[in-house]
C-alpha cells in the first residue's frame, strides 16, 4: 500500500512580456471561490460514500487506493459550507484544490480535487488524518503483540527474497545464484525460510507471494537435482515508512482479527495520516495479515 507525488515544472520561453502571477497566490482558495457549491457537493459525496462503504462495496477500492477509515469512525458528518475547509498550497501537486476539512474533534480529512465532475472518486483523493498524533499508552497489550512482528518483518522478507543468501558461484554476469549444491540441503533451506516467514506473516499474506517465490518460470527459488537456485532480485522490498506502534489511536478485535490504527514515520518524522495494521490469530498466535 504507496503515495504518488507528481512534480510539474513549466518552462515558458518567449520574447513577449508576461503578466506575472503573485508568488503568494493560493490556487485552492481561488478554486473554492469559483466552485464552492460543486466542491461542497463532491466532498459530501465522498463523506457519504465512506459512511456507506460496506453497502456500496467500496472496501476493496479504498484499500487499493490506500484510503483508511479508522475503526472508531462510523459516521462522518456532512459539511454545511465549503468555508469549513482550510485551503492549502502544495507546490508538488497538480491538484486544483487541496484542503483540510473537519470530521470531528479527533479526525480531519485532507482532500485533493484534480477536476470537478459528478464522481469524486474519479478525480479526487482523501486522506483521513489525526488532528493530534495519539499517545497509544492505553493500548500497551496490543503494542506488546505487534512490536515483535513489526520488528522482524524485514528480516522475514529478506529471507523470502534471498537478500541475505550467500551464493556458491560467481554471479557477476549471472541472474541466478546457486545457494546449495545438494537437493536435500535445498529442501531444508527452503523449510527454514518458510518457517521463519510463517512466524511473522499469516498464511493468507504469504499465499499472495507463492507464485513469484516458488511456482513460476521466473520464480525466486528453484529446486532441482543440482541444488537450490536463487533468481537475483535487484529491487529490495524496503518499506518506505515505519509503523509507529506507540501512536495507536484505535483498535478493533473481532473473530481473531486485530485491526490497529496508528501513524507512520518517514525519515524519522511522524506524520498524522491514519494507517492500518491487521493481525490475525491462526491458532499459533497473531501474524501480520495486512499493512496499509
Amino acid at each position: 500500500m504507496i503515495k504518488k507525488i507528481t512534480l510539474i515544472v513549466a518552462l515558458l520561453l518567449t520574447g513577449c512580456s508576461l503578466v506575472k502571477e503573485p508568488e503568494n497566490t493560493n490556487y485552492s482558495e481561488v478554486f473554492m471561490e469559483e466552485n464552492s457549491k460543486t466542491a461542497l457537493e463532491v466532498i459530501n459525496q465522498a463523506y457519504s460514500d465512506l459512511n456507506n462503504r460496506e453497502s456500496l462495496d467500496l472496501t476493496t477500492t479504498l484499500y487499493q487506493r490506500n484510503i483508511i477509515v479508522p475503526v472508531d469512525l462510523s459516521d462522518i458528518p456532512m459539511l454545511e459550507t465549503i468555508d469549513q475547509c482550510q485551503p492549502l498550497t502544495d507546490q508538488h501537486s497538480n491538484a486544483a484544490f487541496i484542503g483540510i476539512c473537519p470530521i470531528n474533534d479527533k479526525y480531519q480529512a485532507q482532500i485533493k480535487i484534480f477536476d470537478l465532475n459528478e464522481d469524486f472518486w474519479s478525480s479526487g483523493e482523501i486522506t483521513i488524518q489525526y488532528i493530534t498524533i495519539p499517545n497509544g499508552s492505553e493500548y500497551q497489550d496490543v503494542i506488546d503483540i505487534a512490536t515483535p512482528l513489526l520488528d522482524n518483518r524485514q528480516n522475514a522478507l529478506d529471507l523470502l527474497f534471498g537478500y541475505t543468501s550467500v551464493c556458491l558461484n560467481d554471479t557477476e554476469d549471472s541472474l541466478t545464484c546457486l545457494v546449495t549444491d545438494d537437493q536435500q540441503q535445498g529442501i531444508d533451506y527452503l523449510n527454514v525460510i518458510k518457517s521463519t516467514a510463517s512466524s511473522i506473516f499469516s498464511q493468507e499474506f504469504l499465499a499472495d507471494y507463492e507464485t513469484i517465490l516458488y511456482n513460476s518460470n521466473t520464480a525466486v527459488w528453484k529446486l532441482d537435482e543440482q541444488g537450490l537456485h536463487l533468481t537475483l532480485v535487484n529491487d529490495m522490498l524496503i518499506p518506505a515508512f515505519q509503523y509507529e506502534i506507540n501512536t495507536i489511536g484505535a483498535v478493533s478485535n473481532s473473530n481473531n482479527l486485530l485491526t490497529i490504527n496508528c501513524c507512520v514515520s518517514y525519515m524519522n518524522e511522524t506524520v498524522n495520516d491514519v494507517h492500518e495494521i491487521q493481525l490475525i490469530d491462526e491458532g499459533e498466535g497473531y501474524r501480520i495479515l495486512s499493512l496499509n
